[in-house]
């Protein structure tokens, strides 16, 4: 399955700390809906864990916790999730929708769709995760 985009309904979720449904999402709970929606994929929830994205520590061990729901993998696939480390935490997350092509929710941005090799992302990059 090739995805350039995702379906226009995704692009209207706001952007809501520890957001988990299309009324607002963060960035986790933004790949949650395109996973199940898109991919039918069922991701952690994760947000009873933690109260704030602004806490990247905190989210970067909760990450790390629920990795064994989730094997590395070299070449990303669709609906693979792909790792940013952001100020120096490993705190970002989007999936991906072709070989080259991801969705995220980015506070202040919204829902895009970039490319990760680009400049801004390419350097950020911790690696891809498939759903075990």
């Amino acid at each position: 399955m090739i995805i350039k985009t995702i379906p226009d309904h995704f692009y209207r979720v706001p952007w809501k700390t520890g957001g988990r449904d299309m009324h607002g999402a963060d960035c986790w709970g933004f790949i949650r809906l395109v996973a199940k929606a898109v991919f039918n994929k069922d991701f952690p929830l994760l947000s009873e864990k933690y109260n704030s994205v602004e806490n990247r520590a905190e989210l970067e061990t909760l990450m790390i916790k629920n990795s064994m729901q989730f094997k590395i993998v070299e070449t990303p696939e669709p609906g693979d999730v792909i790792l940013f480390r952001i100020c120096g935490f490993n705190s970002h997350v989007g999936i991906m929708l072709n070989s080259n092509d991801f969705a995220h929710m980015w506070k202040g941005s919204g829902v895009c769709v970039e490319r990760y090799t680009g400049p801004l992302w390419l350097n950020r990059v911790q690696g891809f995760y498939r759903p075990d």
